[in-house]
């Protein structure tokens, strides 16, 4: 009886040896362990599932989490505004052109610029009013008749 036919890698032939061309005897480098590669991949892996998470939100719910953010900036406001408040508030409003009034602080209003009708509806349904420790309440655009094809929505945090 003639013995079963196996790989010459897969019994060991080269083992020590230099392999053939093609073959590989490792999948990843020596000095680095399968568990970090595994830990890269799955890091990897979840910061892609949550930009895709936020690429796919509507602008209306992307809206509502710049001002929780902000929101958040607000807890423990000091009597007048510092610079370094203001700036953590705008920092939430990267995708947008904002402005920030704090005539009345330690209550803010925050304004977005140039939003597009959809836009404007759909913040007024998803982001009128978020209740928390700091309540976000939109100012204007309390129908959505009133949103036209471009928009300014003011929000006042209130902490």
């Amino acid at each position: 009886m003639s013995e079963p036919l196996t790989s010459p890698i897969a019994s060991g032939a080269f083992a020590g040896r230099a392999t053939p061309r093609g073959a590989l005897e490792r999948r990843f480098p020596p000095h680095v362990s399968t568990a970090v590669w595994l830990a890269a991949l799955v890091a990897v892996a979840v910061i892609a599932g949550y930009t895709l998470t936020l690429s796919l939100q509507s602008p209306g719910t992307t809206i509502r989490h710049e001002l929780t953010q902000a929101a958040g900036e607000m807890h423990w406001p000091g009597a007048e505004p510092r610079q370094s408040d203001l700036s953590a508030i705008l920092g939430h409003f990267a995708d947008h052109r904002a402005t920030l009034d704090t005539a009345f602080w330690p209550d803010a209003i925050v304004t977005l610029h140039g939003l597009d009708r959809a836009t404007c509806i759909d913040a007024k349904t998803v982001a009128g009013r978020i209740e928390g420790l700091v309540v976000v309440e939109l100012d204007r655009h309390t129908a959505a008749a009133e949103c036209r094809a471009t928009n300014d929505m003011s929000s006042r945090i209130m902490p």
